[in-house]
């Protein structure tokens, strides 16, 4: 005789059970584990467990995805732990493709990410908050220069960020610090070339996003093909 098993905890169909026959009473069998049933359980197919009923008194199926793992359209990533849980029919096998706004802004940051990498060993020697005077610092001290080469009676022009700086540095005369400032300024000036070139590729960028003709998927392979590293490679110091 046959008895069929099932976990005490899960309900889950385990494996038939042989009983023995009583020694005592030839015609009968020992009494079997409280935990499983004499009715034979249906055949599970696909993503089916047969597990026993609530009243435990028979089998029944319950869809079983235990280990499955899925993707919503929201980019959330999910997976099944339970019996009985199935995934949602707008269920994904791969990871949706990122939103445009969200590839958009990736490009971007790699554009500005390769310009900041091409002016690094030139500004990260300097706080940024000097980085941002160069522009004053560099017209002040051209207008001076020009001034003194011409010796001219014209008055002085005005340089109140270089006196400023002077004012609290005992090591370097005025003329001295303009030349250095003139002097980085020209090592600079191949950044030029490289705000024009993320500038260009931020309008492609845009113009990509703003082409109506193109399907979003269109765009997301044009936004791929904007290609950062050879814009940034023609640059010439």
């Amino acid at each position: 005789m046959r008895v069929y098993k099932y976990d005490d905890e899960t309900g889950e169909y385990l494996n038939p059970i042989s009983l023995q026959k009583n020694p005592k009473h030839p015609n009968k069998y020992l009494v079997p584990p409280k935990n499983t049933l004499s009715a034979k359980p249906p055949k599970a197919i696909n993503n089916q467990t047969v597990v026993v009923n609530a009243s435990r008194t028979d089998w029944c199926l319950v869809p079983d995805f235990r280990g499955k793992e899925y993707y919503l359209h929201d980019g959330s990533f999910h997976k099944i732990e339970n019996l009985g849980e199935t995934p949602p029919e707008d269920a994904l096998d791969e990871p949706p493709p990122p939103s445009l706004d969200i590839l958009a802004t990736q490009k971007l940051h790699s554009i500005n990410t390769i310009a900041n990498a091409i002016l690094e060993p030139i500004t990260s020697t300097y706080p940024k908050t000097e980085v941002v005077s160069w522009d004053k610092q560099e017209v002040e001290a051209r207008r001076w220069q020009d001034w003194k080469t011409a010796s001219s009676e014209a008055p002085e022009p005005p340089t109140q960020l270089i006196d400023n700086i002077l004012a609290t540095r005992t090591d370097i005369t005025k003329p001295e610090l303009v030349q250095r400032i003139i002097a980085k300024a020209d090592s600079y000036a191949f950044s030029g070339q490289i705000f024009g070139i993320r500038h260009n590729l931020e309008k492609q960028l845009e113009a990509i996003l703003a082409d109506n003709t193109l399907t979003d998927d269109e765009k997301r392979t044009a936004i791929a093909a904007i290609d950062e590293q050879q814009a940034y490679s023609v640059v010439k110091r």
